[in-house]
């Protein structure tokens, strides 16, 4: 055992010690200090953000917080870089992910700043216990968190979804642990817009009958959570595939479950978003996905598209082959960089006559051997870098790279 951390874990080691031995980076010393019953608190309170685990470990943590009443919002506010929380919206929840020591969890799901409480009730790995304590906290933000939350039991979801506000009953509908009963119930809720109605139209629970009888609702919102859901059946898509809103026909097109037919005519879509979504989506054909990447597309947003569809991972080599002989240069590189390029599609483009095309070629990890050795002998500076920088170049070729 280092000097050290013997001095760090002796209990009569002094505050002024502890104080000049925590500016090492030695992290077993740093515990040790955490835990030592005469580290000050201002040095706990630093040492927190790595340490929190170790504090609770501290003999003299019940007299800390005897002495010191806003110990546990002074090390939330002091490490921010731990614990910073930024509200997310509601409906794109992202839960925050530090696994915290059940001391600090149970302190703070009182503490009297309702910033720390939805702190922790937006922590992935807050308990049932913690979040049924929360969800009767005085504050609507806190219950939102607690709504949406994965751990939430469905009998407290059941008792949130009586609650005054409408947004965390929005958070119940929106919950996967949310039974059909209280979906059922939820879809009845006659709120302005109809915001309540569409998170149960979005809830991938929500029975068939439910989203057959939501998909009459006046309001897009509703319309749009079932066009974007993957149990809503086939002949509700076709309709609101024809919707006068842009969002609601996004969403058809962004339907993992919507048919070739319905994506063959969305691509034909006047808004640009929707053909974007199409381009995206698994299920839309070849033929679709070529007449997408022509920039004689409707002008709005067709770069943007374009993009998309290579940015997709299951292009097929028959369509990649296809595309490799287009005039447009931007069209023909981006097949020289795809993953999915045969080896006879990029011994073509390395030859191409546009510099940027047969730099793509180059830089394919499929690019065969016996072709970059012949690039290596090109007599552009810039493609021989670019045949040393392909990763399967062997030692021998970056040799000889090496004398040109």
């Amino acid at each position: 055992m280092s000097d050290d951390l013997s001095i760090a874990e002796n209990i009569n080691t002094t505050a002024e010690e502890l104080v000049k031995l925590a500016e090492t980076e030695d992290k077993k010393v740093l515990a040790a200090i955490a835990k030592n019953p005469n580290t000050p608190i201002d040095l706990l309170i630093k040492l927190a953000g790595e340490y929190l685990h170790e504090i609770g470990d501290n003999p003299a943590l019940d007299l800390i917080l005897f002495e010191n009443p806003n110990f546990i919002s002074d090390i939330y506010y002091e490490e921010n870089e731990h614990f910073y929380y930024c509200e997310e919206d509601y409906e794109d929840y992202k839960s925050i992910s530090i696994l915290l020591p059940d001391w600090f969890v149970k302190l703070a799901s009182r503490d009297r700043d309702p910033d720390i409480r939805i702190y922790i009730a937006s922590n992935k790995h807050t308990s049932a216990l913690y979040l049924e304590q929360l969800a009767t906290d005085e504050s609507s933000r806190v219950r939102v968190n607690v709504a949406r939350h994965k751990n939430t039991p469905p009998s407290i979801l059941e008792k949130l979804s009586q609650d005054k506000d409408p947004m965390v009953k929005q958070c119940v509908a929106i919950n996967k642990n949310t039974p059909i009963p209280i979906l059922e119930m939820l879809s009845q809720y006659q709120d302005p817009l109809g915001y309540v109605r569409g998170q149960v139209a979005g809830n991938i629970n929500a029975p068939v009958y439910l989203l057959e009888r939501l998909a009459k609702e006046e309001y897009t919102f509703v319309k749009e959570k079932i066009a974007g859901n993957i149990n809503t059946p086939i002949y509700i898509l076709e309709k609101l595939s024809q919707h006068e809103n842009g969002r609601v026909r996004e969403k058809v097109a962004e339907n993992i479950n919507t048919p070739i037919a319905i994506l063959e005519k969305l691509s034909h879509d006047r808004y640009g978003w929707v053909r974007a979504r199409v381009a995206e989506n698994i299920n839309t054909p070849d033929s679709a996905l070529e007449r997408l990447s022509e920039k004689s597309s409707p002008p709005e947003s067709a770069n943007s598209i374009r993009w998309r569809i290579f940015e997709r991972q299951d292009l097929s080599v028959s369509m990649l082959e296809r595309l490799s002989q287009h005039k447009d240069e931007w069209i023909r590189a981006k097949v020289a960089k795809h993953k999915n390029t045969s080896i006879s599609t990029l011994e073509r483009l390395a030859k191409d006559t546009d510099y940027y095309v047969k730099e793509k070629a180059v830089q394919n990890e499929n690019t065969p051997l016996s072709l970059l050795e012949v690039l290596c002998e090109d007599k552009s500076d810039s493609i021989r870098g670019k045949v040393a920088q392909n990763k399967n170049i062997p030692t021998s070729i970056l040799e000889i790279l090496s004398y040109l």
